[in-house]
């Protein structure tokens, strides 16, 4: 059975979310101008700087928090 509880979880990650995503794409604008002379050499730049931007970093880790709600809420959902 589903509880108020878990449908009042379920809105807030969509919420979150929905929130966050924009977010996280407006934060790694600048991303495309990031060139290297290899494919790993490239990735590694990629990553690290998106780890080194806080406009993306920080929706990143509440969207993370939103994941983490959702998987509670699953956990707690019987199912039949």
């Amino acid at each position: 059975m589903v509880t108020l509880e878990t449908i009042f979880n379920l809105i807030l990650v969509g919420c979150i979310w929905g929130v966050t995503n924009p977010l996280m794409k407006r934060g790694s604008i600048g991303i495309e101008n990031i060139h290297q002379s290899n494919t790993c050499l490239q990735f590694l730049a990629e990553v690290k700087f998106l780890l080194f931007s806080w406009k993306y970093m920080l929706p990143f880790l509440i969207n993370l928090s939103g994941s983490v709600v959702y998987l509670i809420s699953l956990g707690h959902t019987v199912y039949n």
